[in-house]
């Protein structure tokens, strides 16, 4: 299945909308229901007058979901992590209709 762009786009902005992360993230995989996000690593503002690193991740959230969101429907990986492992974890979530 192609991804047609405004698609993507939309899926990024519903997601990172209103935070300076949105022009680091982009789409690595999705199902009908989940999305796979990566967030590139970055320099940002962390406070008043000063800046942090934030290394790369990968999200794993639910359609349209947006970043800020608590309630715990979405899982997260630090760093470098497989193809394998993310599409296992997307095809669980989809299979199980919620993220595990």
């Amino acid at each position: 299945m192609t991804l047609i762009d405004t698609d993507v786009k939309r899926l990024v902005h519903n997601f990172a909308r209103g935070i300076s992360e949105m022009h680091y993230t982009s789409v690595v995989m999705q199902s009908e229901h989940f999305v796979i996000f990566r967030v590139k690593g970055h320099t940002d503002w962390s406070g008043v007058g000063s800046r942090s690193y934030y290394p790369s991740r990968h999200i794993l959230a639910l359609k349209d979901e947006w970043w800020l969101t608590t309630d715990g429907r979405r899982r997260e990986w630090e760093g470098r992590v497989s193809r394998k492992e993310l599409q296992y974890a997307l095809d669980e979530a989809e299979k199980a209709g919620r993220i595990q």
